[in-house]
């Protein structure tokens, strides 16, 4: 996603692919900005690009060991390694 203003969704949107975010032209909001609306990432939902979401970003799947999980940037991340006894989020 890019432009001379990013975007704000209008709505909920889900990504289940590759969400290309180009860089923010703000220094206080992201390329996308979901407002009060919701960004559902996808079990394969991933995030490359410069850019940033701002506002509500969501995973709603089961978790695996050993994957980096995106979250609105390709620098927010969250991997579970596997440690035993530990319980993953649901």
């Amino acid at each position: 996603m890019s432009g001379a203003g990013g975007g704000t969704t209008d709505a909920d949107i889900a990504i289940s692919g590759v969400l290309n975010l180009s860089h923010n032209n703000s220094d206080f909001q992201g390329v996308l900005h979901t407002g009060s609306n919701t960004l559902n990432m996808g079990e394969s939902g991933t995030t490359i690009g410069t850019g940033d979401v701002t506002g509500i970003v969501k995973r709603e799947h089961a978790f695996l060991n050993g994957v980096n999980y995106s979250f609105g940037n390709q620098f927010t991340t969250i991997n579970f390694l596997g440690v035993e006894g530990a319980t993953k989020p649901t």
